[in-house]
C-alpha cells in the first residue's frame, strides 16, 4: 500500500471520529435542553399549584359555607394561570388533627410540554381558615360609658358595667359583665401574627405623627403607638381590619369593618360626627372605656364579612405529594 492509500484511510478514520464524536456533542446538548426545559416546566408546573392553593384558601369562607366536600376547583373555573392550569380540591380534615376549622387542600399544577406531553406537581395543605364570629356592635374589656349624642346601632358587649349619660343611647341588647375573650380567641391568631400578614404597619412615636389622612387603612392595618396620645382626626377614611396598640382617640372619619385596639380610656370622640360601620373590640388595660360626643357605631354585617375575608387562611402543615 503506497502512502496515499495509507493518508486516505487515516482520513476516512479521523472523519469517523469526528462524527462520532459530533453526534455525541449533540446528542448530549439535546438531551440536557430537553433537562433544563423539564426543569423549567417542572418548576412553573409547581408555582401554579402554588398559586392555586392560594386562591382556594382565598376562598375557603366560601367553601366552608357550602358545606359540600369533597369540592373541586378545575383548569376551567378560575385557575388558569399563563400556560399552566391547576386542578384543586378541599376536603374536611380527621379529627384527629384537632383542628375543627381545618380543611386539607389538593393542588396540582399542570404545564403542557412542546412535545405534547405534560408535566405535573401536587402540593397539599392543611389550613385553617376560622369563621367569623362577631355579632356585636362594640365590645369593651372592662367598664363602658356613653355619654353627650353617642348613639351605637347594633348590640354591645362589656366586661363590667354599662353606662348611659345624656342623650346617648344604644339600639339594640346590653350586656354587662362578660368575660372579655383576647384577640387570638376572635380571630384565632395573635397580634403578632396579624401584624406579620397585615397591609400596612405603622410606628407612632413622638416623633412621628403622620396626619391620619396620610396613612394607608384599607385591607390589614397596624398602627403601634408610643409616647402621646394620637389622635385620628381629620378627614380620613379606612375599611378592612384596623388594629391599634397604644394610647389613641378617635375623634373624626369613616371606617367600614373591624376595629381592635388596646389601650387609652377614651376611645372615640365624635365631635366630629365620627362614622364607624362595622364593630369595635377595645381592650383598655387601665380602666374603662368612654364613648362620648356625636359619633355613630353601626354594626354592619356586610362590613365586617368583608373586613374578615382579608385574613389569610392560617397554614398547619405543607408538603408535595
Amino acid at each position: 500500500m503506497n502512502k496515499r492509500g495509507v493518508a486516505l484511510i487515516l482520513a476516512y478514520g479521523v472523519v469517523a471520529v469526528l462524527t462520532i464524536l459530533s453526534v455525541g456533542f449533540i446528542a448530549r446538548g439535546i438531551s440536557e435542553k430537553r433537562t433544563v426545559e423539564r426543569q423549567v416546566h417542572s418548576t412553573r408546573a409547581f408555582w401554579t399549584a402554588e398559586a392555586g392553593l392560594a386562591q382556594t384558601m382565598r376562598n375557603l369562607l366560601a367553601i366552608r359555607a357550602a358545606g359540600v366536600f369533597p369540592h373541586v376547583e378545575d383548569e376551567d373555573d378560575a385557575f388558569n394561570y399563563g400556560d399552566g392550569n391547576v386542578y384543586a380540591y378541599v376536603t374536611t380534615t380527621n379529627p384527629h388533627l384537632h383542628c375543627a376549622d381545618c380543611f386539607e387542600i389538593s393542588s396540582t399544577g399542570t404545564v403542557t410540554l412542546a412535545s405534547g406531553g405534560t408535566i405535573a406537581r401536587t402540593v397539599v395543605a392543611i389550613v385553617e381558615r376560622v369563621p367569623n364570629p362577631i355579632e356585636d356592635a362594640i365590645t369593651v374589656s372592662q367598664d363602658l360609658t356613653l355619654r353627650g349624642n353617642a348613639e351605637i346601632a347594633g348590640n354591645v358587649t362589656a366586661g363590667s358595667n354599662i353606662t348611659l349619660q345624656g342623650a346617648a343611647k344604644i339600639d339594640g341588647d346590653a350586656n354587662d359583665n362578660v368575660a372579655w375573650n383576647d384577640f387570638d380567641g376572635i380571630f384565632g391568631i395573635t397580634i403578632d401574627q396579624f401584624r406579620d400578614q397585615a397591609d400596612n404597619i405603622y410606628y407612632i412615636d413622638d416623633d412621628y405623627r403622620p396626619e391620619t389622612a396620610d396613612l394607608n387603612i384599607e385591607g390589614l392595618t397596624y398602627i403601634e403607638i408610643t409616647g402621646a396620645q394620637y389622635v385620628f382626626a381629620g378627614n380620613w377614611s379606612g375599611s378592612g381590619i384596623l388594629v391599634i396598640v397604644g394610647n389613641a382617640k378617635i375623634t373624626t372619619g369613616d371606617f367600614d369593618g373591624i376595629i381592635w385596639g388596646e389601650g387609652s380610656p377614651q376611645l372615640v370622640d365624635g365631635a366630629g360626627n365620627a362614622d364607624i360601620a362595622g364593630a369595635i373590640f377595645w381592650d383598655n388595660i387601665g380602666g374603662g372605656t368612654v364613648l362620648t360626643g356625636t359619633i355613630d357605631i353601626a354594626f354592619d354585617q356586610a362590613a365586617v364579612e368583608a373586613a374578615w375575608n382579608e385574613l389569610k387562611a392560617n397554614i398547619h402543615i405543607w408538603y408535595e405529594s
